[in-house]
């Protein structure tokens, strides 16, 4: 009887055990630094300095709506989100089904999809804030070779350009999520693909009907991490252009920033409570708009 009631307390604290570091690391990096965040936005802290911390309430919070700047870099997010998932990830999935033919070289280009991503991204923006330069960079070269000196702009200096361009050097990083489509192209059943070259399937009918549709779940997966890696997004904007010129650039994770070394912790963690609210309502909201009715 001692030694049953044993072994149903084991199978029972196992799981537990083996969730425990996971459940401590959550805890001590997200848990608690999600609390810090919720009480010190509602308060007069700065950054460094909990001396004089006074309960403000959602004052913070009407000072950061009221803020143009806050707008701006709310709606630039929101533009870099939405070309992540209308741009970025299908062209993520047409490297992947370009690829996945095993094309001349395809191992090749593989590597050189996914060399990007090991870079750093701080000197990805550095390459690319030379190539962008007005003066001498190699983008500018390019149109004035090809004829085109009425499109050779300051590209970054430009208001109406400068996100654009950021937008255009994040898109290239398209290795990581392309090794995720591969991976699950190559889990589809060649029996599929055969069965549908008997029955006259051309490559394009083969990718629309079978391999987009059997990729659905990774998709999700791609959609999601993209978003929150936007979320993310700091050191292109940071080093190419601090989010100028004025505030054309600026988005939500560099304006955090920007008030935590200003001192003004209070404030950027009032951006930073409004930031995973965002994210969590995005989240949300693809998981409702991709989710199968056996899913829901």
């Amino acid at each position: 009887m001692i030694k049953t009631n044993l072994s149903r307390f084991s199978n029972r604290i196992n799981p537990i055990l083996y969730l425990l570091p996971a459940i401590i690391i959550i805890v001590v990096y997200f848990v608690i630094p999600t609390i810090f965040m919720m009480i010190t936005s509602m308060t007069n802290w700065t950054a460094g300095k909990f001396d004089h911390v006074n309960f403000v309430g959602v004052d913070n919070y009407i000072k950061i709506f009221s803020d143009k700047e806050y707008w701006q870099a709310f709606a630039n997010t929101f533009i870099w989100i939405g070309a992540a998932i209308f741009l970025h990830v299908p062209f993520c999935l047409l490297t992947a089904i370009i690829l996945s033919q095993n094309p001349p070289f395809w191992r090749f280009f593989r590597a050189v999809f996914y060399f990007p991503n090991i870079i750093a991204p701080f000197t990805l923006a550095w390459m690319w804030l030379f190539l962008f330069r007005p003066d001498i960079g190699l983008i500018n070269d390019i149109l004035r070779t090809i004829g085109l000196d009425a499109l050779a702009i300051s590209w970054l200096g430009t208001p109406s350009t400068v996100l654009g361009a950021l937008i255009f050097t994040w898109m290239f990083s398209v290795g990581y999520f392309t090794i995720i489509f591969m991976s699950q192209i190559g889990c589809i059943p060649n029996e599929i693909f055969e069965a549908a070259i008997v029955d006259g399937a051309n490559e394009f009918t083969k990718a629309w009907y079978i391999t987009i549709p059997m990729l659905r779940n990774a998709i999700i997966i791609v959609v999601l991490l993209t978003v929150t890696f936007t979320f993310k997004t700091f050191e292109i904007p940071f080093v190419m252009t601090a989010g100028g010129p004025g505030t054309s650039s600026m988005i939500l994770p560099l304006m955090l920033y920007n008030r935590m070394v200003a001192n003004r912790g209070a404030l950027a963690n009032t951006i930073g409570i409004t930031m995973l609210i965002l994210g969590a309502i995005i989240v949300y909201t693809i998981r409702r708009l991709f989710a199968r009715e056996d899913y829901v």
